[in-house]
């Protein structure tokens, strides 16, 4: 008789194991369990009127890493439906100094910010390799290598662009194991930065400071959740999970079934609240795991009215804003939108500031168009505008956190797996990544 696995989520994180393990493991039976009615998690693109909202991550870095995303796309046929994004990609803006500013070196050194940065790039150019010692947090991190200044004006806001998190509680090993790896290797992020990258196979692609998929990222769900129809379950609420002598019972508003495995990749606290007959400990661990939330506000303007060219542009928190960070979305992907139109996404909330989340949908759009107007000096109201509240959006990898992954994985009963992206990154590579090496666990003890 086959042997089961229950995924838990239609998630990109489920989706891409579940593809995985059906293409490696066919002798596996694979069931899927969504409580929603549709794939894809925080990953959902909306129309309105020749506009186009992206709930998630609107676009992939192609190059380092992001060949994860194009092989994934190559095996899923879908290479020829990439989309590159427009230069202005590239053109990056800080809200610093109640203002924006380009992000390049040249108008960082023309800022207040500007005093002493190439001294800095110098010091930490020639600095030593660092022996592997204990987990650090990212601001202690930066702090070493660029100083308290640059990483509160720079590190910040991208730690804000990229993990909705605060640097100071954030450890480095887990969150950006790669410059961790650089400073024990090389010394220098810079000059780890700067090493010979491997060939790439998708050498045009990777040109592109961005790239998307024709419909937008909902395309790449639809067509994993396509491929896996007969093993997804929709509308389906986990009640209970019970271990059994040779496996485990899983209790649903729908009924009950059994399953060899289990591997979660639903939230860490959501987990926790449905396993039954665990040590206690089990559901502490889990539940220390944190989550920022995020608030985003698509907005939809009749007229091409932002001064700005580019990508859009993020705020330290230093600067006390109510926003994140603005996405140009027309101006990233101009055939994703309608012509002579402004299309922004704003993101709110984050690790620092949970408290928006009890505002009422009301009170946050117009907190958003208040600060955008601001910010953009632009006067009109906008014609279209949707917001999205995702409390438990991304998590936050803490000091030690593959530590504390460990302990939970120890804790688990034999072949209940915690899985999805509270490890190995929370980005759409690093997603596919994971799930690829999930699989590959699953072809040796499947």
């Amino acid at each position: 008789m086959a042997k089961k696995l229950t995924i838990l989520g239609a998630g990109l994180s489920g989706l891409a194991t579940g593809f995985y393990v059906k293409n490696t493991c066919p002798d596996l039976e694979i069931s899927i369990l969504e409580k929603n009615a549709y794939p894809g998690g925080v990953i959902q693109t909306h129309r309105y009127d020749g506009f186009v909202f992206e709930r998630g991550p609107r676009g992939i870095r192609p190059s380092g890493k992001g060949a994860s995303f194009l092989t994934f796309a190559q095996e899923l046929g879908l290479v020829d439906r990439i989309i590159p994004a427009s230069q202005n990609a590239s053109i990056r803006y800080l809200y610093l100094y109640g203002r924006l500013r380009k992000l390049s070196l040249l108008t960082l050194l023309g800022s207040p910010l500007g005093h002493g940065i190439i001294s800095t790039l110098i010091k930490e150019w020639l600095r030593k390799p660092e022996p592997s010692g204990p987990d650090e947090s990212v601001q202690d991190f930066f702090t070493r290598h660029i100083g308290a200044r640059l990483t509160t004006y720079l590190i910040d806001p991208f730690v804000t662009g990229t993990w909705a998190g605060d640097p100071s509680q954030l450890g480095i090993n887990s969150t950006f194991p790669t410059l961790a790896e650089h400073a024990r290797q090389s010394g220098s992020l810079l000059r780890g930065w700067a090493k010979k990258k491997p060939a790439s196979e998708f050498p045009d692609i990777e040109k592109s400071p961005l790239v998307t998929l024709q419909g937008g990222m909902n395309t790449l769900i639809q067509t994993v959740a396509d491929q896996l129809s007969s093993c997804i379950q929709y509308n389906t609420t986990i009640q209970t999970i019970k271990p059994e002598n040779t496996g485990f019972s899983i209790q649903t508003d729908t009924g009950t079934l059994t399953t060899d495995y289990i591997l979660s990749t639903i939230p860490a606290p959501a987990i926790a609240s449905i396993l039954s007959e665990h040590p206690p400990e089990l559901t502490s661990l889990l539940n220390q795991i944190r989550y920022a939330p995020i608030i985003t506000v698509s907005l939809g303007f009749e007229a091409a009215i932002n001064p700005y060219p580019g990508f859009g542009y993020l705020v330290p928190s230093s600067e006390n804003q109510p926003v994140l960070g603005v996405i140009f979305n027309d101006q990233t992907f101009p055939g994703q939108t309608r012509n002579n139109a402004t299309n922004l996404t704003v993101m709110m909330g984050g690790a620092k500031q949970p408290q928006l989340l009890s505002l009422s949908e009301a009170e946050l759009t117009d907190l958003a168009i208040q600060t955008v107007k601001e910010h953009l000096k632009i006067k009109k109201e906008p014609i279209y505008t949707k917001l999205e509240k995702i409390p438990h959006a991304l998590p936050q990898y803490g000091l030690n956190h593959q530590a504390l992954i460990d302990r939970i994985q120890n804790l688990c009963p034999k072949g209940l797996q915690i899985g999805g992206n509270v490890q190995g990154g929370v980005s759409i590579p690093d997603i596919i990544t994971t799930a690829r090496k999930t699989a590959q666990r699953f072809t040796t003890t499947g």
